[in-house]
């Protein structure tokens, strides 16, 4: 009698459906559970496609753009080495340079990572740090909040003076509601006493876990 074949339920990934070959017993059992796993496979395919099924860790980058309140930074391209960066033309109090952030509804960020390179030879640290913030929008009255921010936490000048990155930390995570709001990662250079131009400022890291592929 003909029966329907139904996921195995283990919320796992098989992968691999052992199908019986020449001289195995040709019995429903040697069908079934290969068909079986095959089953849960697709259950977990559709789930990631539809959402709120499948936990996926996911890290992933974003550039930061040009705006209008960013005349300070300008776009490198080292063909020497290959490099490409923004580079701090001038460390004016004030002056930001933002990267927008693509994230899918219902994804759960954890952790941002900004990347920077200062150039080396200042007497001290800088007065005032290159700190980020994240700012949450609404995409109807344009209201906008801070969901984290931080300061490089570089405490001698040997540290600050090397690549490296400045992180927020989301604990518990923060959930993307991207029918209502947008989100953008917002830098501010160094400035102040001992400010040097040339900073050099990477990409964005995002990491979290994604409900569903994108």
């Amino acid at each position: 009698m003909s029966h329907v074949y139904s996921p195995i339920g283990s919320g796992a990934y098989v992968g691999a459906y052992t199908m019986p070959d020449d001289g195995d017993p040709r019995n429903a059992a040697a069908f079934n559970v290969p068909m079986e796993g095959m089953a849960e496979d697709i259950k977990r395919v559709k789930g990631s496609l539809d959402g709120g099924q499948i936990n996926m860790a996911v890290a992933r980058h974003y550039p930061f753009l040009l705006t209008s309140n960013s005349g300070n930074w300008s776009r490198v391209y080292n063909i020497l080495t290959g490099d490409v960066y923004w580079s701090q033309a001038t460390h004016a109090t004030l002056q930001y340079i933002e990267a927008p952030l693509d994230l899918p509804d219902g994804f759960e960020l954890s952790e941002l990572q900004v990347w920077i390179d200062p150039r080396t030879g200042r007497a001290g640290l800088p007065a005032i740090k290159p700190a980020f913030f994240l700012v949450q929008q609404n995409n109807q009255t344009g209201n906008s909040a801070n969901l984290g921010a931080s300061t490089d936490p570089s405490a001698t000048l040997a540290a600050y003076e090397t690549h490296h990155s400045i992180t927020i930390s989301f604990s518990p995570v923060h959930v993307v509601g991207r029918s209502q709001w947008s989100y953008s990662v917002v830098f501010t250079g160094e400035s102040g006493a001992n400010a040097q131009n040339g900073t050099e400022l990477y990409s964005v890291k995002a990491t979290g876990t994604a409900k569903k592929v994108f």
